[in-house]
This record gives C-alpha cells, sequence and structure tokens, in this order.
C-alpha cells in the first residue's frame, strides 16, 4: 500500500492561520449544548458542509455591514450593492484566503502536498497563489518516482498494454500483403472503372446493334448493301477500318425522325470493318428514277417540295449535310423523297480516325458541292454549313426540272421564277445565297400550290387516314363496350355466384346442387320491431341501409357468400358454391363475431341490438326464375339456423350443437355451453353461446 502511495499528490485549501482552532471549540460546544452532537474523531470545520455554510453566513455579514456603512443614505443591503462591495478583493475565511474576481468567481489559495518516504507523511511541497495565479515550491526534498523519473501522460504500451508489438514476427505477412492487396484493388478499381465508363458508353449508344441481328436478306441475291434487321429490310453501307473500334469512338450520334430523311436503323461495329444500316428506299435514288421514267410538273414539284422538307428540318436541329448529290437523294415505294447519308460521312471519319479531306469526295459530290465548302476542304477543314447545302439544292433542282428529264411543258411563271431561285441558290458567294426557309418558301409560292399532286399516293393517303380513323373509333367504340360489360359482370357477380354468371352469360343452364356440408347464418336486429312504428319510412330505410353497408364491408373479408336480406334479416352462407371448402364453419363464427363488433360499434337506436343464429349441415341450393334470378338455399338446415336466430339473446351468437363440433378443435373461438331448451319444430336441443374474442 505504501509502495502505490510513492508518488502521491494532494491538493487542498489553505487553512487560514487565524481563529479556526477557537471557532472549532465554539462550534463543538454550541452542537453539543443545543443539539447533543459531539465531534470527537474530527473538527467541525472539517466538514466541507459546515465549512462552506459557515463561510457563506460570514462573507454575507462582512459585506452587509461593509454596504451599511458606506452607504449616505441608511442602511442599502440589495443583491446588486453586496456584489459590487465583493468583486476584486480578498476575504480571510476558514477555508482560507479567499479571492472574488470581477465576474464573481471565487479563487482561493491551494497546498500541494507531497507523500515524503522517509517520514513515511504528507509534506508541504509546493504553495499555489490565487491572487498572483503562481505556484511557489516551498521545498527541495526529491520526489520518490517509481521509475526514478516523471512518467509519461500515457504510457508507452497504453495503460492496459495492448500498445506494445511484442509479436512482429506474425505481424511482417501482413505487412507485405497489405500494401500488394492495396495496389491490387487499385487495379481492380481502375479496371472496373474503364468498364463501367464503356457500358455508360453503349448504353447511352441507341444505334448499337449486334451483328447477329443483321442477316443476308436471300441467298440467292447478289446484292451485298440489301439485308434484314428486325424482320424489316434495311440498306447497309460499309468500310474497313485498321484497328479495333470501340462504341465510345463513335461518340454521339443524333437520332433523326422525319419523313423527308432517311432513318438511320443502327451501326454494327466489327473487328476490321462497320456496317451502317439505314432503312431500305424500293425505287432506288434520284439518279435511278431519272433514268427510268420521266416527271410531270405534279412530278417536280413533289420532288423538290420533299427535299426542301429534309434540308429545313436538317438545317432547324443544326445538322447539315454537306454532301448532297442525286446518289444521296433517295425514293421509297410512295415516290417520297428522303435525304440519306446525312451522317455517313461523320462515322466514316470518326472510325477511320482522321479528318474528311476532298480527295475523299466522289465525282459525283465535287458537281454537287459548294466552292467555298471544297475550298475549305482542301484546306482541312470539315465544317458543313447550311449555305453549302443551299447550293447542293440548287443543284439538284436544275438537275430535276432540265428539260431531258421533263415530259411536260412547263408555263412560263414557273420557269421564270424557278431559274431566278435556282441562279440564287447557286451564287459562288456563300453570304449572297438565301436560307433554305427562304428558298422553300419562294418555291412555295411560285409553285401556286402545287405539293405532291401525284394521284396514286393522294388516293392511297386518304384511304389510309380513313382506315386509320375508323380503327381508332373502333377501338374506342370497342373499349366502351368492355367498360360497359365489365360493370355488368361485377353487378351481377354481386346478386348471383361468379360461375352462374359465367354459365348465364354462356346461356348454359345451371342445375340445382346439393352440399353435404354448409353453414347459414341468420341475424336480426333486437327492438326493431318496436321501434318501426314511431318512424317514418325514409329514416326506416336509411338505417338499414347504413346497416348493411356495415356488414357489405365485412364480408369481402371472409370466404362466405350473401344470399339475401329481408326486412332487418340477413343472411350468410359459407361452403357455397365451393364443395372442397371445409372451414365454412370457422369463417361463418368469424363473420358473426366480427358483425357483432362493428355493429355495437356504430352510431344506431340505443334500442337496438344484434342477435345471430348459426347451423351447420346439408341443403340444396340452384337458380330460381329466369327474370331478376336469385341463387336461392333450400333444406332443414336453413330451418334450424332461422331457429337459432330467433332463439338467440340481444348482442350474443348463438350456435347450433352441429356448428359447435365443426369449430370444436379451433384454440381461438371461445364456447358456453347455454344448455338444453325447446326449439320450435326440433323439440329440446343443447345449444351454446359463442363469446367474443379476448
Amino acid at each position: 500500500m505504501l509502495n502505490l502511495t510513492r508518488s502521491l499528490f494532494f491538493v487542498t485549501f489553505r487553512q487560514s492561520s487565524g481563529h479556526s482552532r477557537q471557532l472549532n471549540s465554539e462550534i463543538s460546544d454550541l452542537a453539543r449544548i443545543q443539539y447533543n452532537k459531539s465531534y470527537d474523531e474530527f473538527m467541525p470545520l472539517d466538514v466541507y458542509s459546515v465549512k462552506a455554510t459557515y463561510d457563506a453566513v460570514e462573507l454575507f455579514v462582512r459585506l452587509a455591514v461593509d454596504s451599511n456603512t458606506t452607504s449616505a443614505n441608511g442602511y442599502s443591503c440589495g443583491g446588486l450593492d453586496l456584489f459590487n462591495k465583493a468583486v476584486n478583493r480578498s476575504f480571510d475565511l476558514t477555508s482560507g484566503r479567499v479571492i472574488i474576481d470581477h465576474k464573481g468567481n471565487s479563487l482561493l489559495d491551494a497546498d500541494i502536498l507531497v507523500y515524503e518516504s522517509r517520514t513515511r507523511t504528507m509534506q508541504p511541497y509546493a504553495f499555489y497563489s490565487a491572487e498572483a495565479d503562481t505556484m511557489v515550491v516551498s521545498t527541495t526534498f526529491p520526489i520518490d518516482w517509481p521509475a526514478g523519473s516523471i512518467p509519461l501522460d500515457v504510457p508507452l504500451c497504453g495503460f492496459e498494454g495492448t500498445g506494445c508489438d511484442t509479436q512482429f514476427a506474425w505481424k511482417l505477412p501482413v505487412y507485405i500483403a497489405v500494401p500488394v492487396t492495396l495496389v491490387f484493388l487499385v487495379f481492380v478499381a481502375t479496371f472496373m472503372v474503364r468498364q463501367h465508363r464503356r457500358y455508360q458508353a453503349s448504353a447511352g449508344c441507341w444505334w448499337l446493334i449486334d451483328a447477329v441481328d443483321v442477316v443476308k436478306m436471300d441467298a440467292q441475291n447478289t446484292n451485298t448493301h440489301l439485308a434484314v434487321w428486325e424482320s424489316k429490310p434495311v440498306w447497309k453501307r460499309s468500310f474497313a477500318v485498321k484497328k479495333r473500334v470501340f462504341v465510345e469512338t463513335l461518340g454521339k450520334i443524333q437520332r433523326v425522325s422525319h419523313a423527308n430523311v432517311n432513318t438511320l436503323c443502327g451501326i454494327v461495329i466489327s473487328t476490321d470493318s462497320i456496317h451502317v444500316c439505314y432503312d431500305y428506299c424500293k425505287r432506288g435514288s434520284l439518279s435511278d428514277l431519272l433514268s427510268r421514267m420521266k416527271l410531270d410538273l405534279d412530278f417536280q414539284v413533289s420532288l423538290i417540295h420533299d427535299l426542301l422538307k429534309g434540308c429545313a428540318y436538317l438545317a432547324k436541329h443544326s445538322h447539315p449535310h454537306g454532301f448532297l448529290h442525286p446518289e444521296c437523294c433517295l425514293i421509297d415505294d410512295r415516290f417520297t423523297l428522303r435525304i440519306g447519308d446525312f451522317d455517313f460521312q461523320q462515322i466514316k471519319q470518326r472510325g477511320l480516325g482522321r479528318d474528311w479531306s476532298a480527295k475523299d469526295l466522289t465525282k459525283s459530290q465535287e458537281c454537287y458541292a459548294a466552292p467555298d465548302y471544297l475550298e475549305a476542304l482542301r484546306q482541312g477543314k470539315r465544317s458543313a454549313t447550311a449555305p453549302a447545302d443551299v447550293y447542293s439544292v440548287g443543284r439538284l433542282m436544275q438537275l430535276i426540272t432540265s428539260p431531258e428529264h421533263s415530259d411536260a411543258v412547263k408555263p412560263v411563271q414557273y420557269a421564270v421564277n424557278w431559274q431566278s431561285l435556282v441562279d440564287k441558290c447557286i451564287n459562288p458567294s456563300a453570304n449572297l445565297r438565301p436560307s433554305i426557309y427562304d428558298v422553300e418558301k419562294q418555291f412555295n409560292s411560285s409553285s401556286h400550290g402545287r405539293r405532291k399532286k401525284n394521284i396514286v399516293d393522294a388516293i392511297l393517303a386518304r384511304f389510309e387516314n380513313y382506315a386509320a380513323e375508323l380503327e381508332i373509333a373502333v377501338k374506342i367504340k370497342t373499349d366502351e363496350l368492355m367498360v360497359e360489360r365489365n360493370k355488368c359482370d361485377e353487378l351481377l357477380r354481386e346478386m348471383l355466384p361468379r360461375f352462374i354468371v359465367d354459365n348465364l352469360r354462356n346461356q348454359i343452364r345451371t342445375e340445382p346442387t346439393y352440399f353435404e356440408s354448409v353453414t347459414v347464418f341468420f341475424s336480426e336486429i333486437d327492438g326493431f320491431s318496436a321501434w318501426l312504428p314511431t318512424v317514418q319510412p325514409e329514416v326506416v330505410m336509411k338505417t338499414l341501409s347504413s346497416i348493411y353497408f356495415l356488414f357489405d364491408q365485412e364480408i369481402p373479408r371472409f370466404d362466405v357468400y350473401k344470399v339475401e336480406t329481408i326486412k332487418d334479416s340477413y343472411m350468410v352462407v359459407g361452403g357455397i358454391p365451393a364443395k372442397e371448402y371445409l372451414n365454412h364453419g370457422s369463417e361463418v363464427c368469424e363473420m358473426a363475431l366480427a358483425f357483432v363488433s362493428c355493429f355495437s360499434a356504430a352510431k344506431m337506436p340505443s334500442q337496438f341490438a344484434l342477435q345471430c343464429g348459426i347451423h351447420s349441415g346439408p341443403c340444396a341450393a340452384g337458380v330460381m326464375g329466369r327474370r331478376v334470378p336469385r341463387y336461392c338455399l333450400f333444406g332443414d338446415t336453413v330451418n334450424t339456423a332461422s331457429r337459432m336466430n330467433s332463439h338467440s339473446q340481444a348482442g350474443k351468437v348463438h350456435l347450433s350443437p352441429t356448428c359447435r363440433a365443426l369449430i370444436a378443435d379451433i384454440k381461438s373461438f371461445r364456447v358456453e355451453e347455454r344448455g338444453t331448451i325447446p326449439v320450435k319444430g326440433k323439440g329440446m336441443m343443447t345449444t351454446y353461446w359463442l363469446l367474443p374474442f379476448f
């Protein structure tokens, strides 16, 4: 024990050198005389509560006396006066010298005692002065530290000795494995990030299709550009690549959807080539059409109108073509001109990994390309512009309206207006060319409203619109009919079992069915007959409707069938129409308790109470009548259930012996024997009460 206290420091308040001993004696005498309290083992002021209480009273008295002495207006001893007298002063009290600063905080002088091993006593070691806020060491004897020096704040191995590494050998593999594991995790994370970015790129690429989905149209067809994708023909354009092209290389490709722009179906990326698939236009290109037939005025107007519509759409979406020529103007099976290859050159440029140049243009493309655009390509600038497309449109209008491709004599005003418009479009200066919107507007005004006047297309379009409208109208009427039919079916299913409704709809006669075991429930309202003559018929109907509404809400929770309601009587059966259902007894009993509970909770006339009767046994059931058919039950079971109800009491559920036997093995039901009672038409019968759940 002495070894544990070798380095013990004890901090205590400095005792006053004044009248402490005399005060201890006076307090002891007073406590012994008045309170029969003796201090034998220690002095009164050694008790902290006694010392603190005495100091507080003494300090208060001193401050009160000082306040009364210095007050010019007589005695004044308010709290603020006492506070002002106390701050920034020192007092000699029993607990020592106390200094009160400007905030009212008390500062005490303290002695620091140290255990001296030679004398085995606590000796003064240092003195702390609160007034000077300094500590003065008052002795020079050495402190007996356990280790010969001042100990650390926290031992090297911790207070529990767990901080030292005493088993370095088995930790060496850990030191090696941790960096290796970190390097491996960094490698895996980098790989997963790259794969995730690649997956995100492919997920955002709507145009990417699998090579196995694009098949050759016909084995006997020598045209390698024609293929089938998703059961429709596509036109496939391909180019070879020297290295593997990833999805992110092609980047974002704009989705274009317009009647006069050929749709990009998708892109197939293989190891050595890229295949770009477009919608297949059956009539070929504009060059093919002009080589096969002569065009009348309406046909020419229709083709130019389609060309201008497609170019205006591309210009509106900031996607100029740049390579308009007769080979990329495609004609579908309805003789509609559709602009193709609007993004093929961009895809090819990204796939090859180099910029497009004038050397890559075909002769047809050079003939229809604007001079300023050709010059930009020669300088290594690949930037398609809307004025360049206007120039190409002018050249195409020249081709379509040229005499060698026309079989009609144009009116003079048409030729003059069109030629003037073409001259504006093919102006060598890009700044002097009109916009594609102005070209479209001037062309429409000069053609006097002639747009797509092809007779076959107009008739087919009219028939298609009519068929589409008729189909929509038929669908609307069919949907309305189905809604009304479902309403009728739901209403019938509320009146008859589902299989009866199905038989009636299919005109199948429903034969009466015999059931070996069913459970029949009857309820009536006690006090209803006495209450009925006292109210108006409207009140009677409203009250019964609210009661039956409560019961009807509870019915779907149980596998039972509501048979009918007569006056205040409510009839339900379990075990019908499904013969194989054997738990009808428990279902009907749970329903009866639910009816009693909701009836008691509802706001009803005070004299009303629900009484119920249940009986189980065989019965027959069938549909009675053709008009307003009803599903009725027949047999002695129905009569006995009615007797159970009539012999019941208010607020109780009356059970027959057969129903009691069905639920005897179900522990959740509480049944109490009523005794043997006379039942009309049945003689003496032992019946039971079904008690509510706990």
